[in-house]
């Protein structure tokens, strides 16, 4: 076996190194369900999203924009909120802007600093939004 094919193949049977983790700015930050990734960053946004009764929603879309010109590439387009409404997610340093909406809900908007090796606590309260609320039949008027 040549060289490099040897290498290869120890590489995927350990699954370990350089070829199995790529690296560089725009390697994903966070894994899929299931996976500890997101939960191990160092430096990011995490809170909770609840209503105006303080209630956890969960299932919300949480998204990301860049506020500083040639900010840090963004890997994933958005983020859910998971149980209790929490969510977290690694960003690099610099300012953003976050969004969360939910169905039902009026959008929230923020903006936040990230330092570097700091996780900065960002947490929203959802406004029911009335004209969604108001079309949606109680029981009562079925």
């Amino acid at each position: 076996m040549r060289p490099f094919q040897l290498s290869l193949c120890l590489c995927l049977i350990i699954g370990t190194g350089w070829c199995a983790h790529p690296s560089g700015p725009d390697r994903p930050v966070s894994g899929g369900s299931g996976s500890s990734t997101a939960q191990q960053h160092t430096e990011g946004v995490a809170g909770q999203i609840t209503n105006e009764d303080g209630s956890a929603v969960e299932g919300a879309s949480v998204l990301a924009a860049p506020l500083d010109p040639g900010g840090p590439a963004i890997p994933e387009i958005a983020i859910v909120s998971y149980a209790m409404g929490r969510y977290q997610w690694p960003l690099r340093a610099g300012r953003y802007s976050i969004t969360v909406v939910a169905d039902g809900y009026q959008r929230g908007s923020k903006e936040v600093a990230v330092k570097a090796a700091e996780i900065t606590t960002l947490d929203f309260v959802l406004a029911r939004d009335r004209r969604t609320h108001a079309l949606s039949p109680t029981i009562r008027e079925l």
